[in-house]
């Protein structure tokens, strides 16, 4: 059902910043932009990562919408409302000289955090209806850079509270076929425990986590270091007796360590950190 991991979209409050980071420190191209009614937005680009940057209110940068290409929207809408799941936008079709796209828009279970989904074969546009070609001047340039290597999103993490994740296991497997993998071998069944010393305290997260093969129904194998082969959502959730503050902090100590894009994360509510 679900054929990859079209883009992530970024509620930002200062565009031109974020776009300065993509570009200027991760070799991010600008491949597309809207128009600033009611919100800019642009369509960066790097190898087979499309995020999309979005103008917003003040506050913290949101990671707000995985957007997921399905091979049937109608379909998958109709699994996502048999599980109890809330559309937001019902099915609609998109179009422009390049042809057209299928979507709706769902609220997933994960805090603020919905999905666009969509199917965009009919489409041959550079990036979405709606999207024109960049053109230099409408922002200022950034310099790009070379380095360091991205190639494809491994798996988006979401951080979410404590015991959600039995929950959230069983509605994506039921609403997209998605299945249970271990993240290491000493895994239990209630998942993977991470514990490090953080400001003098011993905290810790317990991770779980789903993957998609994009050929899962026909039984074909691909090879695990495909880019873009599979969708992998990781939960992370915080070890018993934690505080908010101590999470947070945890939270950003594995953001600054593990992440850059070929390992990415998505966090509920929790901004980028430069």
């Amino acid at each position: 059902m679900v054929v990859r991991l079209h883009h992530i979209e970024i509620l930002c409050k200062n565009l031109e910043q974020r776009l300065s980071q993509f570009c200027g420190r991760f070799g991010f191209n600008v491949l597309a932009e809207t128009s600033p009614t009611p919100r800019k937005r642009f369509a960066i680009k790097r190898d087979s990562i499309h995020f999309v940057l979005t103008e917003g209110d003040k506050g913290k940068d949101t990671v707000f919408n995985v957007a997921l290409e399905v091979k049937n929207v109608g379909l998958a809408a109709q699994r996502v409302e048999k599980h109890a799941g809330k559309i937001l936008k019902t099915l609609s079709t998109e179009f422009d000289s390049y042809g057209d796209i299928e979507s709706v828009i769902i609220q997933s279970p994960v805090g603020n955090v919905i999905h666009t989904l969509l199917n965009s074969s009919n489409y041959a546009g550079i990036f979405l209806p709606g999207y024109k070609k960049f053109k230099s001047g409408s922002i200022r340039e950034f310099q790009t850079t070379s380095d360091p290597k991205l190639t494809h999103f491994d798996h988006l993490t979401f951080a979410v509270p404590e015991n959600c994740s039995p929950v959230l296991l069983d509605w994506y497997e039921k609403c997209f076929g998605f299945s249970r993998f271990k993240i290491n071998s000493s895994e239990q069944q209630d998942g993977f425990v991470i514990r490090s010393s953080v400001q003098g305290a011993t905290i810790g997260m317990r991770l779980t986590a789903l993957e998609y093969w994009k050929c899962a129904e026909a039984g074909v194998s691909l090879p695990t270091d495909d880019p873009g082969g599979s969708v992998k959502f990781v939960f992370a959730e915080p070890l018993p007796g934690q505080g908010e503050k101590l999470w947070d902090n945890l939270l950003i100590f594995y953001a600054v360590n593990l992440l850059l894009y070929k390992l990415p994360r998505v966090w509920v509510t929790v901004s980028l950190h430069d």
